[in-house]
């Protein structure tokens, strides 16, 4: 994979940030605020032409049934979003229709989706920013993934939420975003995850 990155129009620093941006993760600990388990995970940015396909390639990990969020925050003035959650979806249905609606998901900076694993605490989420987050005791899978894309881990590599960034959203897209939510049956608010 080239190394060269372009930012989608969903989410891109303010022009004054004089940064060199990469395709690349970053490995930490999140640490659940309400068990207080320590969860390895992944912050990876990759180039929009690659973003997409790499997502899809992490969710493969999870295993054959899985649980999905969609996120989005369209209409809201105060960056809140609401979390919209279906459970219990063949994984490949579900990245068929995620695939099908390709072009909302990468290119809205109002909408995101997390895909968990069923009774495993594993999940690879597509933020607003085009950010990928990984949180799973067995990380390595992931990061096996990522290396055979050529995806380098740089604890150091910027984020585009790191830095002062916009977002951008159409009608259109939101109108796509609430296609996909029907289609998938995610009408119910998700209860936030413990692990």
């Amino acid at each position: 994979m080239s190394n060269s990155f372009s930012f989608s129009q969903a989410a891109y620093p303010a022009e004054e940030i004089n940064v060199g941006f990469s395709n690349g993760y970053r490995k930490s600990v999140f640490t659940d605020s309400l068990t207080q388990q320590d969860i390895p995970m992944l912050a990876i940015t990759v180039s929009k032409e690659s973003v997409f396909d790499i997502f899809l390639q992490l969710t493969d990990i999870l295993g054959d049934t899985v649980d999905v969020i969609l996120e989005s925050s369209h209409g809201s003035k105060i960056s809140k979003h609401i979390d919209l959650h279906r459970e219990e979806i063949d994984l490949p249905i579900l990245q068929s229709y995620l695939q099908e609606f390709e072009e909302v998901i990468s290119n809205d900076g109002c909408s995101g989706v997390a895909v968990m694993a069923k009774g495993r605490p594993m999940e690879v989420q597509f933020d607003e920013h085009k950010v990928i987050v990984v949180y799973a005791q067995n990380i390595g899978d992931f990061e096996k993934v990522l290396l055979s894309n050529k995806i380098p881990r740089n604890d150091a590599i910027p984020l585009v939420n790191d830095f002062e960034h916009f977002h951008s959203t159409t009608d259109e897209y939101e109108n796509q975003f609430n296609q996909l939510t029907e289609i998938l049956g995610c009408s119910e608010p998700a209860e936030s995850n413990s692990w």
